[in-house]
């Protein structure tokens, strides 16, 4: 499909890397079917996460007497095993492990390290931002987008989506209730700020930035405005504009 120049983004290039490494521009990212689980296992997860387990301390209790045999090892990076008898207080075992591991960091050949940079095998191509939005903003946000492009009224979005429960207008009734326009326009509100956020989300997003709602002057905002007007299905009587009737004789 032909797109016209000015309907790219201005950092077009930085938009198709992302698209490319997350092998959303594939064949098999439409055979996902709308499922976006299996693309996630299959482009996504290595990415923004990990192949393998970021390496951590660990330990195994043995009771009085136990004998195992211990496997471990296999890490892409060194590891240093220590033994902790429980007859020790806190206050001793932490004292033994901190000398033990100073005297193997000043007199080990080679001297033990803290700090060793992971391998490439562990890093992500791509963080996670640190934000403080939530999990049902992001949730709510994308659904809210999908309603907003398919033509569903502001108020009706954060309705549905129960955004301030106080405003909550019965869409089954058929008799409207004394506030009901008083709460539309409060849901209308929430709805757009919603969508607001969603839509710097999916721009943050289409240039590796995820969970991000920052403005930048790339941002493509106006591709997921609607046409003017009320949506498609609207039965409500419309408003009369007043600025359209004004005179000499009636100007406020």
């Amino acid at each position: 499909m032909k797109v016209k120049k000015g309907d790219l983004p201005k950092d077009e290039a930085a938009v198709y890397k992302v698209a490319d490494w997350f092998d959303i521009l594939s064949i098999e990212a439409d055979d996902d079917g709308g499922d976006q689980t299996d693309w996630w296992e299959r482009a996504g997860k290595s990415l923004y996460g990990f192949d393998m387990p970021i390496p951590a301390v660990s330990g195994i209790y043995m009771e009085a007497g136990e004998v195992r045999t211990l496997h471990k090892g296999g890490r892409l990076v060194p590891t240093f095993l220590i033994e902790v008898p429980l007859n020790l207080t806190m206050t001793e075992a932490q004292k033994g492990i901190k000398n033990l591991i100073q005297f193997y960091m000043q007199h080990w050949k080679p001297p033990i390290q803290f700090g060793v940079p992971l391998p490439e095998a562990y890093k992500a191509h791509y963080k996670l931002e640190k934000s403080k939005l939530q999990e049902d903003t992001l949730v709510n946000g994308l659904e809210a987008l999908t309603m907003y492009k398919a033509g569903t009224p502001l108020w009706k979005i954060a309705n549905q989506l129960d955004l301030s429960p106080a405003h909550r207008v019965d869409e089954k009734t058929s008799k409207p209730g004394e506030k009901d326009s008083e709460y539309k326009r409060v849901l209308s509100v929430k709805a757009r700020q919603l969508v607001k956020i969603a839509s710097l989300v999916a721009e943050n997003a289409a240039r590796g930035r995820f969970p991000s709602k920052k403005m930048f002057p790339e941002a493509m905002l106006g591709s997921y405005e609607r046409d003017a007007g009320r949506p498609v299905g609207s039965k409500s009587p419309k408003t009369m504009n007043v600025t359209k009737y004004k005179t000499k004789f009636n100007s406020f």
